[in-house]
C-alpha cells in the first residue's frame, strides 16, 4: 500500500458515510504533491501552492478548533521541514494537525473530531 492508497481507501469509507456523518462532505483532498512536469509545477506554484501543506481538511469548526488538517504518512516516512513548520503554524492559529499512518487512524481521527462538533 502506498499513501495514495491509504488516502484513496480514506475517501472511499467518506463517500459511503456522508450521508450518516454529513461533515464528512466537508472534508477534502489539498492536491499538492506529487511528480509534474516543470512547467506545471511552475504553473501551480504561481496559483497559489505552497510546499509542505497536509494532505486533507475537514473544513468544520468545534469549539476548540477551526477545522482538522490530516497528512497521511506510509511506512517510514517522515514529515518534511516544511510539513513540520507548517503543523506549527497551523497549530499556533487554532488548527488541529495530525499525523495519519493507516486508514482505521485516520477514521478514528475523522469520528472523534466530528464528534465534537455534533
Amino acid at each position: 500500500m502506498s499513501e495514495h492508497d491509504l488516502q484513496v481507501t480514506v475517501f472511499d469509507w467518506v463517500e459511503r458515510n456522508k450521508n450518516a456523518l454529513p461533515e464528512l462532505a466537508n472534508y477534502f483532498a489539498i492536491p499538492n504533491g506529487g511528480h509534474r512536469w516543470k512547467s506545471v509545477a511552475v504553473k501551480m506554484k504561481k496559483e497559489g501552492q505552497k510546499a509542505g501543506i497536509l494532505d486533507t481538511f475537514l473544513a468544520i469548526p468545534t469549539k476548540k478548533y477551526h477545522g482538522l488538517f490530516i497528512e497521511h504518512k506510509w511506512g517510514k516516512k517522515g514529515l518534511t521541514p516544511e510539513q513540520k513548520t507548517w503543523i506549527s503554524k497551523l497549530e499556533n492559529y487554532g488548527y488541529l494537525c495530525k499525523v495519519s499512518r493507516s486508514f482505521e487512524e485516520t477514521q478514528e481521527t475523522l469520528l472523534r473530531y466530528i464528534d465534537e462538533v455534533i
